[in-house]
């Protein structure tokens, strides 16, 4: 969750790195291999029945899949069943209105009558959670590779992890933050590919040339080689990034307590004040990304090489 404090969001960073680093990743890779089997599967499927697919939906179910796994060591089987979906539909819905609520504090107003509308399902959703954490809990705390088995050991000698009032939400934090990350941009380069023919053909042919068959393609050299890959992925998070909330700040108390000034733009702020930059905003403007609406992976490219260059001696 959000904190103020500078030393506790210090310590939540230091409990969340080792989850999502290299090693943890491919440590949790078969499990991510498993449930992309699953998706690709009912593609196929769909295909040969030739039935149109809802890829924003497909991409979603695989992403709360994968993250509830990464969380709690628990599979919502959404890509299989209807009866977990309430989950990730219930934490999209709450995403929306916090970022609306941030973006816009005068929509607060109409939080307490959204909140009594879906009093029912938020019900149901917290009974979904008990479930999932209750199934966690009675496992031992490293039976599986998860945020639970992570959080909860030492983050370093004498600094203990989360205790059971921060650890659960968290994890659904966690979730909510990484399947949509995942979601957005796995539906948005299905959506762009889809759209720029001569994109998909380079990139098919980068991945087709680097890999044998779909079984290789893993975390390591191979794939960190394949550049125009990154270069799509970079375009796409670019184009269409995954949250439009506000990243609000402020003045930390140190400075004000030592007379400096924050300026920004030219304009003094005042102590107390806090302010934001749209991500959106930035990642469209003109003057750092030239063409900012249209979809042009190689530009990521141009830009590395002028990286390298600038670095050298």
């Amino acid at each position: 969750m959000i904190v103020l404090d500078r030393e506790a969001h210090h310590r939540k960073r230091k409990l969340v790195g080792p989850i999502i680093s290299e090693r943890s990743m491919r440590a949790f890779e078969p499990t991510i291999s498993a449930a992309v089997d699953v998706f690709l599967r009912q593609l196929l499927e769909s295909s040969q029945r030739s039935h149109p697919v809802n890829m924003s939906e497909r991409c979603s179910r695989l992403a709360f899949d994968v993250i509830s796994l990464l969380a709690f060591g628990y599979s919502l089987n959404t890509q299989t069943g209807e009866t977990k979906k309430l989950v990730p539909d219930s934490l999209k819905s709450t995403s929306t209105l916090s970022t609306l609520i941030m973006a816009w504090p005068a929509t607060r107003i109409v939080a307490p009558l959204v909140s009594w509308m879906g009093r029912k399902r938020a019900a149901t959703f917290r009974l979904t959670l008990r479930k999932m954490i209750s199934a966690r809990m009675a496992l031992p705390k490293d039976a599986k590779h998860d945020f639970y088995a992570l959080a909860t050991g030492e983050i370093s000698p004498g600094e203990q992890g989360l205790n059971a009032a921060e650890l659960w939400p968290e994890a659904v934090f966690f979730i909510a933050a990484g399947g949509g990350t995942v979601n957005t941009a796995m539906t948005a380069s299905f959506f762009y590919l889809s759209r720029h023919p001569v994109v998909y053909a380079q990139l098919a042919k980068e991945v087709c040339t680097t890999f044998s068959s779909g079984h290789e393609i893993r975390r390591g050299p191979r794939l960190a080689g394949c550049k125009y890959l990154r270069a799509v992925i970079d375009e796409v998070l670019r184009i269409s990034p995954a949250s439009l909330a506000f990243t609000w700040r402020e003045q930390d108390a140190a400075s004000v307590a030592a007379g400096e000034e924050l300026v920004v733009d030219g304009h003094a702020i005042p102590p107390g004040t806090e302010v934001a930059v749209n991500l959106y905003a930035l990642l469209h403007n003109a003057e750092y990304f030239p063409y900012p609406f249209k979809f042009r992976p190689e530009s990521w490219l141009a830009r590395r090489i002028r990286s390298v260059r600038h670095a050298l001696p």
